[in-house]
């Protein structure tokens, strides 16, 4: 972790536990530290090559999702909404399809 992004790892060790130096912790403390910070933490975010934290998507997808039921309760007239989702992810890790399609048959 300290090889990948120090920065974001310090960062996370002072925001965490109020760690600013870690050179005056054994190594393998900090080890257990940085073992112990959350998923939304930027270290962890950075290594796994997120973007963004899963409450961020989980709150997007909520969005869509009643976005898209006023859309079509509303007679689907328009263009279908935008997706945040889409927008949060890199279009190299997004599903082919959208996970709404099986609700297009039921407009008009």
């Amino acid at each position: 972790m300290i090889k990948e992004d120090s920065d974001s790892l310090k960062c996370d060790l002072a925001e965490t536990y109020r760690i600013y130096d870690m050179k005056a912790f054994p190594l393998r403390t900090i080890a257990v530290f940085a073992y112990g910070l959350g998923k939304d933490s930027r270290i962890h975010m950075k290594l796994s090559g997120a973007e963004c934290s899963f409450s961020s998507l989980l709150l997007a997808q909520a969005v869509d999702g009643i976005n898209l039921l006023l859309w079509m309760l509303g007679g689907a007239d328009n263009q279908r909404p935008e997706s945040i989702v889409e927008k949060m992810i890199p279009s190299h890790l997004q599903h082919k399809g959208s996970p709404f399609c099986k609700f297009n048959g039921l407009v008009g």
